[in-house]
């Protein structure tokens, strides 16, 4: 790690800004969850009974009867969503999986942008692109992913809500946003 810090530091170097240096780093987190998604590893067995269970279910059943449901109904339901348009594949599984886990690396860097000086954004960045265990559940059928876009959502809308006057709309934007949440993300 300390190494491949030291060869992004380099790199780092020749770009003007913070801002070109942060953008390479989040294409190389892209690089490596579409190389992970590529790669293509097979279900474990929790996964096989994640996706068997989803194609039990009709789409409405997902919102309205959560009823013998593993995972937050609405992961539940961008899956079955996701293999009515890409077919019956694993890949079409790990598609929004996969689109979640890029967004949040853009999240993660307007957050820290935020609330980090600009010294530490690199090893922020570098540390939240670079974790194998973000990586490695970015193609996994467990809403891991939705967690962590959760709480990046969410932190986001509280640090605009912080800093922002509280109206009545934003009242009822951000209670909105997060009953939607718990419909997303269980731990949320």
């Amino acid at each position: 790690m300390l190494l491949f810090w030291c060869m992004l530091n380099r790199i780092s170097q020749y770009f003007k800004s913070n801002f070109s240096t942060a953008y390479f780093i989040i294409g190389l987190g892209i690089f490596f969850r579409l190389y992970y998604f590529f790669y293509n590893p097979p279900f474990w067995r929790d996964e096989i009974w994640v996706a068997l269970g989803s194609q039990h279910f009709s789409l409405t059943s997902f919102l309205l009867d959560s009823g013998g449901l593993v995972h937050a109904p609405l992961f539940m339901f961008i899956i079955k969503l996701s293999t009515i348009f890409f077919g019956l594949s694993d890949w079409s599984f790990r598609v929004p999986i996969v689109i979640v886990s890029i967004v949040n690396l853009f999240l993660f860097y307007n957050i820290i942008k935020k609330l980090l000086p600009k010294s530490c954004l690199t090893l922020a960045l570098i540390l939240f692109c670079f974790n194998d265990n973000l990586i490695f559940y970015s193609v996994q059928l467990k809403p891991y992913q939705f967690d962590v876009f959760a709480v990046l959502v969410l932190l986001n809308f509280l640090y605009t809500l912080h800093s922002a006057r509280l109206t009545t709309k934003n009242v009822c934007f951000y209670s909105i946003l997060g009953a939607l949440f718990v419909w997303l993300s269980q731990p949320s």
